[in-house]
């Protein structure tokens, strides 16, 4: 117990650190940055680039945090269910002598449990949890490297017009997101509609 404690305090000060070294690297380019503008009309970009680094920092957390939540609750459930039907199972049986009737019933409620376990199962995938992690953990890790190459003065941000490479790396790097965004969509429209093809040509 107290190794499992002293392992998951050691992990939140790594967590609490690297949110610090986030947060300076971020406020590093924010001075260098207004440091380089200075005198310049790139107020737009600079606090659309703000909004959106916050914005995805948050929403990659959270969906982090969703995603881990629902895989544990989805195995709790399914513990319990299935321990729930084994018990239930065992007494019917034990009553009945595996009487035909009461073997259809332990049937029918093992085809709803697995039609109930499927269901749980989807939920995360439709609000898609992991792919919405992924992808903005994705743009995060582009756009603090471009910030640390712009603040180190790394190429390509070692020779003037430095902030219009900037505004052209990230403009990409939202563009690739965005893309990636929606061939995700794409996909997922295309198993449903593969699920749904299947559906039907069984009932044939």
């Amino acid at each position: 117990m107290s190794r499992s404690w002293k392992a998951g305090a050691d992990e939140w000060k790594k967590k609490k650190k690297l949110t610090e070294q986030k947060r300076k690297l971020f406020q590093e380019w924010t001075n260098k940055w207004l440091d380089e503008t200075e005198g310049e009309d790139l107020d737009i970009f600079f606090n659309l680039f703000k909004s959106v680094y916050q914005y995805t920092l948050c929403v990659s957390e959270r969906n982090k945090h969703q995603n881990f939540k629902w895989k544990k609750f989805f195995l709790i459930i399914l513990f319990v269910l299935w321990g729930w039907y084994a018990v239930l199972f065992m007494i019917t049986y034990s009553k009945n002598h595996a009487k035909l009737s009461a073997l259809a019933e332990q049937g029918l409620g093992m085809i709803l449990l697995v039609l109930l376990c499927s269901i749980i199962a989807e939920w995360p995938n439709i609000k898609k949890y992991q792919e919405t992690w992924a992808r903005h953990s994705w743009q995060i890790q582009k756009m603090e490297a471009e910030m640390m190459r712009f603040v180190s003065g790394i190429e390509p941000y070692h020779r003037q017009n430095k902030c219009l490479k900037f505004m052209e790396k990230i403009l990409e790097i939202w563009d690739q997101n965005e893309e990636k965004f929606v061939h995700n969509m794409e996909e997922k429209e295309k198993e449903l509609m593969d699920v749904f093809h299947n559906i039907k040509d069984w009932r044939k």
